[in-house]
């Protein structure tokens, strides 16, 4: 009898459920603002690629360069920590030729501006 008791509460218990709350994620601001002001320079080598952006504080943005097709070649992730912000681009490994610099929101809203490699 006690074994068959043990075995109902098991069976209750394991067919009890469990509320999942799901986990948070954190998005930071909402982007206001995403714009490219200035690359320097615009034709290099690739070895230091200077951008120059106007965002919005604490909101979350991708920086990538593709090649005309859009394949991706480089992506940095970062978070703006204020309102002007500047990143310097190691884009030595790129082969010559014509590149897209896209700024991407965590909106999905996009700002290009184009580079060229020569080496």
């Amino acid at each position: 009898m006690k074994k068959l008791l043990y075995l109902l509460i098991f069976i209750f218990v394991g067919c009890t459920k469990i509320p999942v709350l799901p986990p948070k994620v954190e998005l930071g601001a909402i982007p206001t603002s995403s714009v490219i002001n200035k690359v320097s320079p615009i034709v290099s080598d690739g070895s230091n690629v200077v951008v120059d952006m106007t965002l919005t504080t604490d909101a979350k943005y991708s920086l990538q360069v593709t090649n005309l097709l859009g394949h991706e070649l480089k992506v940095v992730g970062f978070t703006a920590e204020s309102s002007k912000v500047t990143k310097k681009l190691n884009l030595s490994e790129l082969k010559s030729g014509d590149y897209n610099l896209v700024l991407i929101d965590i909106q999905g809203r996009e700002n290009k501006t184009n580079i060229v490699i020569k080496k």
